[in-house]
């Protein structure tokens, strides 16, 4: 059976800066001699392709970011996060945890929705000016989750002079939309990057992702996925394939989702929520098997049982677009807002509120 069409409500919340990409900028600025855009930058499809399951083999700050962004790609496994996770807990234990090293912990703490916690690690990094633009560039990415949009404007402004002036424009254009999307500012965005374009290649990458999540939520689909085309996603962040897919959600084109994500990906059982989830609504939207929807129904089984909050949007969404249900539905979409307060955010519970009026 088949959905109803969607509209830019269906979108699940992605945060208003890519979190996968700001990290490989993060990691481009804070490396040695970086600080000058005409070097080449190392390439943002790089990925650390195996890891020793001990922490103690990470050596470094910049190596805990590599294992992040690594288990940020498609068929990595999440026992990284873990790794960082212990690492830091021993940095930290010996009094080694230097700047670059609390930029991972910021990190860290705001995959677990620590937000204020992170913030307050990232108002100390932005005092070293090795790593003030990084510090701020994630704090920003906080601010706007927590709903603190002035102030993320306010932070994005403090970048002028330590990047390019487009990553300083994207990130308080950004931080407008996600409290108030229009057609005007996204517009505005897409015009300053094609005249002023002269960021870095991970830079611009993570620009084109921003524009793309917002040309999504002006109902923009094919706009979005032309952001989009120059980026290889068997390489590319979660997040980005996520996005990627809901341009094509939102036209009820499940076959371009089966026929460009379902070949590349590797273990089923330990698929990231986000493309797990997608796969099952593009399944839903067909009207055929349910493989990928037996698949989610299991994922949500487990995050229930765990109480895990950290997934309450992936649960929001799969309870209104593969096995409706709008109690459960209101209160994952409710959940997640309490936490995270983008404007997609917003919108999946307002889509949540109007189906549980119905």
């Amino acid at each position: 059976m088949k959905l109803k069409s969607f509209d830019y409500k269906t979108m699940i919340p992605l945060t208003g800066i890519g979190v996968a990409l700001i990290l490989t900028i993060i990691m481009w600025l804070t490396l040695p001699g970086k600080a000058n855009a005409m070097e080449k930058p190392p390439s943002p499809d790089t990925v650390i392709a195996s890891w020793p399951a001990s922490a103690s083999t990470i050596r470094s700050a910049g190596e805990a970011m590599d294992v992040l962004l690594a288990s940020r790609k498609l068929n990595q496994s999440v026992t990284a996060v873990g790794q960082v996770k212990h690492y830091l807990e021993e940095q930290e234990a010996r009094g080694k945890l230097d700047p670059a090293h609390k930029l991972v912990k910021a990190r860290m703490l705001q995959l677990y929705h620590q937000f204020d916690a992170a913030s307050a690690v990232l108002n100390d990094v932005a005092k070293s000016p090795a790593h003030s633009a990084s510090a701020l560039l994630l704090l920003a990415n906080i601010q706007v989750q927590m709903g603190q949009f002035e102030q993320a404007r306010d932070t994005c402004s403090d970048l002028f002079g330590q990047v390019a002036l487009i990553v300083t424009l994207t990130c308080t254009l950004d931080a407008d939309f996600q409290s108030s999307p229009s057609r005007s500012t996204y517009s505005r965005l897409a015009a300053l990057t094609a005249t002023q374009a002269t960021a870095p290649a991970e830079q611009m990458l993570w620009i084109h992702e921003t524009l793309a999540a917002m040309a999504l939520q002006v109902n923009e689909p094919e706009l979005a996925r032309n952001h989009l085309k120059t980026i290889e996603l068997s390489s590319a962040p979660v997040s980005l394939i996520a996005l990627w897919m809901d341009t094509y959600l939102v036209e009820q084109n499940p076959s371009a989702i089966f026929n460009r994500i379902a070949p590349m990906v590797a273990d089923q059982s330990s698929l990231d929520d986000a493309i797990l989830l997608r796969l099952a609504i593009a399944e839903a939207q067909a009207g055929e098997d349910k493989t990928w929807q037996q698949r989610m129904q299991q994922r949500v089984a487990i995050r229930e049982w765990r109480e895990d909050n950290e997934h309450a949007a992936q649960l929001a969404r799969y309870y209104l677009d593969v096995a409706p249900d709008k109690d459960k539905a209101l209160h994952f979409a409710s959940l997640h807002f309490e936490h995270s307060k983008t404007a997609t955010d917003a919108a999946l519970v307002a889509r949540a509120t109007d189906a549980f009026n119905q």
